[in-house]
């Protein structure tokens, strides 16, 4: 869907009358599949519980769980289709390049990492303190991908 608003009213692009009915179709279905999601866990959560205001806390934590996680999908739905645009208008000017296709996917991307910076470095940290007799082997992560 964001695809499309971008390329209709930002980017001057035409679309078929088919093409607009396959957007709005799919993203009902998607409404539908997320609404029906939040009502399991609204059930779930109003099962009977020990106290009457634990469930009530639950709910709420259950459903500001989901509205940010929602959230997020949404703005990562419009960075990629922005940058889905910037390189069709890259590629409309100078022409299609797969290096410099890669660098450029990779690179736009990054600022999107920077509110976590803090967090990367930290983890990076931890991972760098681990011991290697804590981390998994390559042989037994390989083996464990192959039994699955």
């Amino acid at each position: 869907m964001m695809s499309f608003v971008l390329g209709k009213f930002f980017f001057k692009k035409q679309y078929s009358l088919l093409h607009f009915l396959s957007v709005v179709f799919i993203s009902i279905g998607v409404y539908l599949a997320l609404s029906a999601e939040l009502e399991t866990q609204r059930q779930i959560s109003t099962a009977p519980q020990m106290s009457a205001s634990s469930g009530d806390d639950a709910s709420l934590q259950s459903r500001s769980t989901w509205l940010v996680g929602i959230a997020i999908l949404s703005v990562a739905l419009v960075l990629s289709s922005l940058n889905s645009y910037i390189q069709d208008m890259g590629y409309s000017k100078w022409g299609k390049e797969v290096d410099e296709s890669m660098l450029m996917t990779h690179l736009l991307g990054l600022p999107m990492f920077l509110p976590f910076a803090f967090d990367l470095i930290e983890h990076t940290a931890i991972w760098c303190a681990l011991s290697l007799s804590s981390m998994p082997s390559h042989r037994s992560m390989i083996i464990a991908t192959r039994v699955a």
